[in-house]
């Protein structure tokens, strides 16, 4: 065959544009479904109070505070 192949016989352009769809596919389902409709957060830490790590939301600006976790609040 004249293409290249990577993984049982299935062209390599084919397993490119179904990596690019999933990270694509994953990148919505973080801002829409993730942050519009769960209401998670994507925070960016700005420093800490003492207790835990003080954020501010990459979507909504909102102020976020991290527990002893990593989920921010």
């Amino acid at each position: 065959m004249s293409t290249i192949e990577l993984f049982f016989g299935i062209p390599l352009f084919a397993i490119s544009v179904i990596v690019v769809s999933i990270l694509v596919i994953g990148k919505i389902f973080r801002k829409k479904i993730g942050h519009d409709i769960l209401g998670w957060h994507d925070c960016d830490v700005e420093g800490n109070d003492g207790c835990s790590n003080v954020g501010t939301c990459k979507y909504c600006g909102k102020k976020c505070l991290q527990d002893s976790q990593g989920n921010w609040f």
